[in-house]
């Protein structure tokens, strides 16, 4: 008797210790998830406070938590918050660890923890240790699709790192030969389209979040603006009560030229009980600056005056001085454009340009920047009026002359006169091969982008990307290689 007792005894405290981790997105989880996708960071807390409190054994509350603090760090990247809240991977990985290994969630869970610090990390360029626990996620991630095939939710990610690894510029195959990283776009948008499809049926767990990476593809990787754009018209990406897919939403706005959704987008997002996002305040002082609103540069200043991140501050102070310089203000011009030496980091293609012209000690020719403005903005009319202006013949360096035959075959490209274009593109290419600016790599683009998507000829493409490839030291190098290489990854 005395020996049944004990077996009683530890079977029913295995049974415990084995119930007492458990991963369950119920609910409370569910609907947490959604607030904290959404930014809505204050409701998320308290969903997730009741959880623990009614489960406290939950693994997925801490796994929740996690994204509140990946999102945090990724929006604000504030270097001495990441330093202070990184250490909670290892306490969250190790809190796994104590879960139910034969749940599908225990693997997926783990693999997302290392995803997301592999993303803040990018922020602040460890690469290396990124890229590694980019490896160890997708490990995870194939063993848990060898183990359940049937659960769906690990396409998500593994779409995306597949996605990803296709398109990475020339200097990062290191790390991917280094990790052994594959995929390609046609695999990776699959992958995250077959769990997006399966999540809405199904109503499963990291909808918003497919749904989401699957519309920054299009935009990205298939550069389909307008077909990710579309996604906003028809409500496929909702932005009603979500601040997270409102700021996706003006980026897509404004790659598909409609300024006045974008502005409208961004001012409708909602502000109270939400994370602040100040670079949303840089989309629409940008985007009031390419339609001529006299309050463009309050968004701007508001910008670089409370965001204490790394990214865009150049090129915000540099669209301040844009603004004067459109005015013929050159006071005020170099006043801003001083500021764009001085203040903000030089780590993306944006900033790195916006550095440039300022060093350059060169003011942009008030039509042209002025014709680019609204190009920019889609007001292709008022664009082609500012061009007609001009006198091509008082163009006096190279640049300049460059500049104005890659404006007119933007122009004409988006006012769908293909064959101009790409004559206005060629004259470009001409000017600007030996200038070291954007113009001739761009052009170069974009004329394989007309190849392929007005005329279906993927030989010429093909031809225009790989030139692409082959230009050397300039601004937006990283992601003009990227485009281009997701277009020989398309038409292969």
């Amino acid at each position: 008797m005395r020996l049944l007792y004990l077996l009683l005894i530890i079977l029913f405290s295995h049974n415990i210790i084995v119930a007492k981790y458990h991963f369950d997105f119920n609910t409370h989880c569910t609907q947490a998830y959604k607030k904290i996708m959404a930014l809505n960071f204050d409701e998320g807390k308290t969903l997730l406070a009741t959880e623990r409190e009614e489960h406290p054994d939950n693994l997925i509350v801490p796994f929740l938590e996690d994204y509140i603090d990946v999102l945090t760090i990724v929006i604000d990247e504030d270097k001495t918050q990441f330093d202070m809240l990184k250490s909670n991977k290892e306490k969250r990985l190790t809190l796994m660890d104590a879960g139910d290994k034969n749940s599908p969630y225990f693997r997926l869970c783990k693999a997302e923890i290392y995803l997301h610090w592999a993303m803040a990390r990018f922020k602040f360029e460890e690469f290396l240790i990124a890229g590694n626990e980019i490896r160890q996620a997708n490990s995870l991630l194939k063993d848990n699709q060898t183990k359940f095939p049937e659960f769906q939710q690990n396409y998500k990610s593994l779409g995306m790192i597949h996605a990803v690894a296709g398109t990475l510029p020339d200097k990062y195959n290191w790390i991917i030969s280094l990790l052994g990283f594959n995929g390609n776009i046609q695999q990776g948008m699959k992958e995250v389209k077959t769990y997006l499809d399966y999540s809405k049926a199904m109503d499963t767990p990291f909808y918003e979040e497919s749904n989401l990476i699957y519309t920054f593809f299009i935009l990205y990787l298939q550069h389909d603006a307008q077909k990710a754009y579309a996604r906003i018209i028809s409500n496929e990406l909702p932005n009603k009560n979500n601040v997270l897919n409102s700021f996706i939403a003006a980026i897509i706005a404004i790659h598909s030229f409609h300024t006045d959704k974008a502005i409208q987008i961004l001012q409708a997002s909602p502000k109270q009980g939400y994370k602040r996002m100040y670079i949303m305040d840089y989309l629409l002082g940008a985007s009031k600056l390419f339609r001529g609103d006299e309050d463009a540069i309050s968004y701007l200043k508001s910008y670089t005056d409370n965001f204490k991140g790394r990214h865009y501050i150049k090129e915000a102070y540099q669209k301040i001085a844009w603004y004067y310089a459109t005015q013929a203000n050159e006071a005020m011009y170099k006043k801003y454009i001083t500021y764009c030496i001085a203040k903000g980091y030089k780590l993306v293609d944006a900033d790195k340009h916006a550095l440039k012209e300022a060093l350059s000690g060169v003011m942009p020719h008030p039509e042209l920047l002025l014709a680019r403005l609204r190009f920019d903005g889609g007001f292709f009319t008022e664009a082609q009026a500012v061009m007609d202006e001009i006198n091509f013949e008082k163009l006096n360096t190279t640049t300049l002359q460059a500049e104005y035959y890659y404006r007119q075959g933007r122009i004409y490209q988006l006012l769908l006169q293909s064959h101009n274009s790409i004559a206005q593109f060629k004259k470009a290419i001409q000017y600007a091969e030996k200038t070291g600016n954007y113009f001739a790599p761009k052009s170069c683009l974009e004329i394989a982008l007309i190849y392929e998507k007005q005329y279906n000829d993927k030989a010429n493409a093909v031809i225009y990307f790989k030139k692409v490839l082959s230009y050397r030291d300039y601004p937006f190098k990283d992601s003009f290689d990227q485009q281009a290489k997701a277009g020989l990854n398309r038409n292969k």
